[in-house]
């Protein structure tokens, strides 16, 4: 288990009873990750892990899947059935308080258990509330050998971006070699498996109308990339190693010489957008005062919606990252699902607006984490132009 100290210790911050752990058919990718279960260990009947905040865990597992939990502390119960599930459960719920468990009302992404599940322990004398902020510590707060696997992958990703622009470039000098889309993202793949990186496609490579899609990505060879388009490219991934944390940036370029006007504006807005919400972070922290990702993400709202781009903005400033891409930390959030858990150390980020114009989009997205009370920018140098022919 992930730092069960560290766990147990924000679980009597919030005066929970514990944290309950429940899983069948590895439904809880949460439940699994913080107690170290494979997804390749059969779990065909439901087990239960019962983190206590005051006293030794309970393991309580089915008879013919008994030695699912045994790598774990605690107190060892075995059921059979419905009936001996419950009566082993009611034995540690009788006034015991508020026990945690994988849903929430504001997050769908963490919410795992079923609700006729938490119907069933509701019976059974659990009160049950949300783990969020649980999971937030458990999860999603990066030690510093953790934080140094995100800075490798981050710093390959850079230059992933750099490798793969100068090849575009030669493409277009000379005798001007068509390049298309699902070449560039060959590339980009071909860049992540020279430096051992693993990645969970698909992955953004989007030129002229398609970079006005947020999740765009090509099929098969996608489109041509043409002269004095805009090029966006998102990419993600982390080492190949266990427990690796990803990086995720994205670039934007322009398929011509001089960046027109409007372009150059919109990603002057995002660029700016992008560094503000950086430096509220670090502010608020200098200040002794708190940061949710809601408090971040309004503040960058409001930044564009000064600019008069406010009704090209289409989603969040950002998400968490640990060692999935879109982790389950604090995301940089107010719009759609605001998220209101406090920015602490050892938070791991993207900050990404963009926006989406009839023509063309763009979006710069850096990686940021939470180390001494500052927000440290991680992988290289942000971009601060549009990349062109003549950068």
């Amino acid at each position: 288990m992930k730092e069960q100290e560290k766990i147990i210790q924000a679980i009597q911050a919030e005066s929970f009873a514990g944290w309950l752990f429940y899983n069948l058919h590895h439904r809880d990718p949460v439940a699994d990750r913080v107690c170290g279960i494979s997804s390749e260990i059969p779990n065909t009947r439901p087990w239960v892990y019962l983190l206590r905040s005051s006293q030794d865990p309970v393991k309580i597992v089915h008879t013919i899947e008994a030695e699912i939990l045994d790598h774990l502390p605690g107190r060892k119960v075995i059921y059979s059935g419905r009936e001996s599930l419950a009566a082993c459960l009611k034995e540690f719920a009788p006034g015991s308080g508020p026990w945690a468990a994988d849903f929430s009302l504001s997050f769908p992404g963490i919410s795992f258990i079923d609700h006729g599940t938490v119907l069933w322990l509701s019976d059974l004398g659990y009160k049950i509330v949300s783990s969020e902020k649980l999971i937030q510590q458990g999860l999603s707060t990066l030690t510093d050998e953790e934080i140094e696997s995100h800075e490798e992958a981050g710093r390959i990703l850079y230059q992933t971006v750099h490798t793969v622009w100068k090849r575009i470039c030669s493409c277009f000098s000379g005798k001007k070699t068509p390049v298309y889309e699902g070449e560039v993202l060959g590339w980009i793949l071909e860049h992540f498996e020279k430096n051992d990186m693993h990645t969970h496609p698909p992955l953004i490579v989007g030129a002229g109308i398609h970079s006005t899609m947020p999740h765009y990505y090509p099929e098969g060879k996608g489109s041509r990339l043409a002269a004095n388009d805009v090029l966006q490219i998102d990419i993600w991934g982390k080492k190949k190693a266990e427990g690796a944390i990803y990086a995720d940036i994205s670039w934007v370029c322009f398929l011509g010489k001089k960046v027109p006007g409007e372009v150059a504006a919109a990603f002057a807005v995002i660029r700016d957008a992008r560094d503000i919400a950086v430096d509220f972070i670090g502010s608020r922290f200098s200040a002794g005062e708190s940061v949710t990702g809601a408090d971040v993400d309004q503040r960058v709202e409001e930044f564009i919606r000064g600019a008069g781009y406010a009704q090209y903005l289409r989603h969040r400033t950002g998400h968490s990252i640990d060692t999935e891409c879109h982790g389950y930390g604090v995301n940089i959030d107010s719009r759609e699902y605001p998220d209101l858990r406090q920015l602490g150390p050892g938070a791991c980020f993207s900050i990404e607006p963009g926006l989406y114009l009839s023509d063309f989009g763009v979006r710069t997205e850096i990686d940021v984490y939470i180390r001494g009370n500052k927000p440290v920018i991680s992988g290289g140098k942000p971009q601060n132009e549009v990349l062109c022919f003549d950068t």
